[in-house]
């Protein structure tokens, strides 16, 4: 359940990161 939870957040963050690079 932890790695789990861990694992979406840092996925979602990256992929906002980059969202945001990409619109920048």
């Amino acid at each position: 359940p932890v790695e789990s939870g861990t694992h979406d957040e840092a996925e979602l963050a990256l992929l906002k990161a980059e969202l945001m690079v990409k619109l920048s």
